[in-house]
């Protein structure tokens, strides 16, 4: 393997249909450059779904931490690489910086491989699982996740799956349940800036699927607690969101 190949750098500038009321970027614009990163990095490790045939990568656990979020016009880098392989889980790192090289977010990822007909996990390959990680940077580690769901006083809000929530997968693409569980505390947006969110994914939604979020927030913590299911009750995601007062809102 070309050592040139393991990691993987893009730049980007943010665009207008990429922030928010605040001029700051969104989350889930955010999440959708990462995405794009990891998977313009795959096709060039013939890793993805087109040189796979029958399996897909799907994401079961991501720890984003945001130090700042850049507005219209700013340029981010982004770089990101593959951080090891232990049985059928396989990890990934990203690092966010602005333009002037100071690191503005970092996020720690877990996937697995999903065979697209049977819809099961299948085991990675053998020469994904021989990729060298790269030493040059800090190991991200998944510190600490915590998704419970224990409140009995939450808030419940609904959507239907549509064609455009739908990926490659033929399945509700993760980013979407981010923008569900986000969408579901609007009042959140409005005062306060996301820090950290941990969140796992435990199931597939498809096309014309209802969906319930159901969602809480602790005001002494300032964290809120988020548990997408779906008409048979099956848990889809589930994740931790921490805020922060926002002083530019």
């Amino acid at each position: 393997m070309n050592p040139d190949l393991l990691v993987y750098e893009a730049e980007y500038e943010v665009r207008a249909g990429e922030i928010d009321r605040s001029g700051k970027m969104t989350i889930p614009s955010f999440l959708q450059l990462m995405q794009e990163t990891s998977l313009k990095h795959i096709i060039k490790l013939k890793a993805s779904i087109w040189d796979l045939k029958e399996s897909s990568w799907v994401l079961l656990a991501e720890q984003l931490k945001i130090f700042h979020l850049p507005k219209l016009g700013d340029k981010i880098f982004i770089r990101t690489y593959p951080a090891g392989v232990r049985r059928i889980y396989a990890y990934r790192d990203y690092w966010i910086y602005d333009q002037n090289g100071n690191v503005i977010a970092t996020a720690a990822t877990t996937w697995t491989l999903m065979n697209l007909t049977t819809r099961k996990i299948v085991p990675i390959p053998e020469p994904i699982v021989q990729l060298p990680v790269p030493t040059e940077f800090e190991k991200l580690e998944l510190s600490a996740m915590r998704v419970p769901f224990t409140a009995e006083d939450y808030q419940t809000t609904e959507f239907k799956i549509g064609y455009f929530h739908l990926d490659w997968n033929d399945h509700v693409n993760n980013i979407h349940y981010t923008r569900f569980m986000l969408e579901s505390v609007p009042e959140l947006l409005n005062t306060s800036s996301l820090t950290r969110m941990d969140i796992v994914f435990k199931g597939e939604a498809m096309l014309n699927e209802q969906l319930k979020v159901h969602s809480y927030y602790d005001k002494i913590t300032h964290q809120s607690y988020h548990k997408i299911i779906d008409e048979k009750k099956k848990v889809i995601s589930m994740a931790t969101f921490y805020w922060e007062k926002a002083t530019d809102h």
